[in-house]
């Protein structure tokens, strides 16, 4: 019985040992990732015979970090996240009036990740982190401060969960959810205070060496 049973033992183990060894103690991580609302989107607004407007809207996220495993499973890292949003709108199609928005956000962030110690290709996970973020927004309308409408920045705070999928030893596909909140101070004006809380889906790409 027990020789019989050997071969799905040691499948067992190895498969728990592979994907132990790409997190263990002393290994490194590179990761990249990208907002699942990454959106291109045309509007045209009017009735149903006039067309009095159109709305263009580009908005993307994209995060690069690394880190390093301290213990079994723990990683200490660093991100870098930068956000952002054009919007051009078109008020009277007659008269041809466009306005034009641009937000931009930079973000860097220490961070702990821990992944949970399963057998298998697919890893669950879960993040913190404490950084700075820096947020900025442009009106085409506006003719001070370089166009300028607001220029933020203080800290941010993040928590995330996800999962990875191991495809080999050194790369996963990774999904998650992360929430942030930031409370910022604007520039422009010290007496705003601005207090911001996000939730989003990411997906993205790890390779651990």
């Amino acid at each position: 019985m027990k020789i019989k049973n050997l071969p799905i033992f040691l499948t067992i183990l190895f498969s728990y040992s592979l994907t132990f060894a790409q997190t263990e103690k002393g290994n490194f991580i590179l990761s990249g990732n990208t907002n699942l609302n990454v959106l291109f989107s045309n509007t045209t607004v009017g009735t149903d015979s006039i067309e009095t407007g159109k709305i263009k809207d580009n908005q993307f996220a994209f995060s690069a970090g690394a880190g390093y495993f301290f213990l079994d499973n723990l990683s200490l890292g660093v991100s870098a996240t930068y956000a952002y949003e054009y919007t051009d709108t078109k008020s009277g199609i007659y008269s041809g009036t466009n306005i034009g928005t641009i937000t931009q956000s930079l973000t860097i962030m220490p961070q702990l990740n821990y992944y949970l110690p399963v057998a298998g290709k697919l890893k669950p996970f879960i993040g913190i982190g404490l950084g700075y973020l820096w947020l900025e927004g442009k009106d085409s309308r506006v003719n001070d401060n370089e166009n300028k409408i607001y220029s933020m920045s203080g800290l941010s705070l993040s928590g995330g969960l996800g999962i990875s999928y191991f495809i080999n030893q050194s790369i996963s596909f990774d999904l998650g959810f992360q929430y942030q909140h930031n409370h910022l101070k604007d520039r422009l004006n010290p007496d705003f205070i601005h207090k911001q809380n996000v939730i989003a889906g990411t997906v993205g790409i790890s390779v651990f060496l």
